[in-house]
């Protein structure tokens, strides 16, 4: 069994240098008996955009909110970047985007998105060049001192993806953050999250139970049982980045929403 507590078992040159999020036979095992996970192995490498599909229930958020060190395993070993996922996260490596805003309903826009910042000790002369710089990314900028309620729920959105990429984060960690959202929302939020990941070159780990959302974002999808949630099997998605709105007619699209659906049936 593998020590959740301990990294010295695994021989960092011996992996691949560009591994940026290693599990091996994690393991999850509530108070109450529950096994919410059970051998779980899942290796992403800089750059990925993966996402976990599985049905309701099946510890798809559980593990993710292992990777964001905000869970621990009852088996098995987690690291980011070499390090445990803990430590990762307080050095504002690794950011995580709930499925909803969680944004602080008294501060405008751009003091949400500064929180980060703030709670890093960071000094506030440096602030305003790095927040510009991701409202205008996210589009917000001519919204930064309103506040969450006079906002629609994919501005909201914006702002607290924006808050979760103001750190520059190596790692980006989503929870059915578009799940709320009308179609037509979704989709450009889709857009620009693609377009955001590859200017700032985040690593995206992303839970969705859209298939057709999984697709158009990933270069891979793992696709997890029903508790115990367990891999069983991998869908590739191979076409090139960036996308648009004319890959989901395409013919790729198709046989990678196939092949999805088709995994989550058996």
């Amino acid at each position: 069994m593998i020590s959740a507590d301990s990294i010295r078992d695994i021989e960092p040159q011996k992996l691949d240098a560009r591994l940026l999020v290693h599990v091996r036979e994690v393991n999850k095992r509530y108070g109450n008996g529950t096994l919410a996970l059970e051998g779980i192995n899942l290796e992403v490498r800089e750059g990925e955009f993966i996402s976990l599909v599985g049905p309701s229930g099946c510890g798809k958020s559980t593990l993710l909110r292992i990777i964001a060190g905000l869970g621990d395993v009852s088996d098995g070993l987690v690291t980011v970047n070499g390090a445990a996922p803990t430590s990762v996260r307080a050095r504002a490596s690794t950011a995580f985007v709930f499925q909803e805003a969680t944004l602080l309903p008294w501060r405008p826009v751009r003091a949400n998105v500064e929180l980060p910042l703030e709670l890093q000790g960071v000094s506030k002369a440096n602030w305003k060049p790095v927040v510009d710089e991701i409202l205008e990314l996210v589009g917000l900028s001519k919204f930064d001192k309103a506040y969450p309620r006079e906002l629609s729920g994919g501005m909201r959105m914006r702002v607290s993806i924006a808050r979760a990429l103001v750190t520059k984060p190596k790692l980006l960690l989503m929870d059915e953050p578009f799940g709320a959202l009308d179609e037509i929302t979704r989709q450009r939020l889709n857009s620009d999250l693609l377009r955001l990941k590859e200017i700032l070159g985040a690593t995206v780990i992303f839970v969705t139970h859209n298939v057709f959302e999984a697709v158009f974002l990933s270069s891979r999808i793992a696709i997890m049982s029903a508790r115990p949630g367990r891999f069983v099997r991998e869908v590739a998605v191979n076409a090139p980045y960036p996308r648009d709105a004319t890959f989901r007619g395409s013919p790729e699209f198709g046989q990678a929403v196939m092949e999805t659906v088709q995994s989550l049936e058996h």
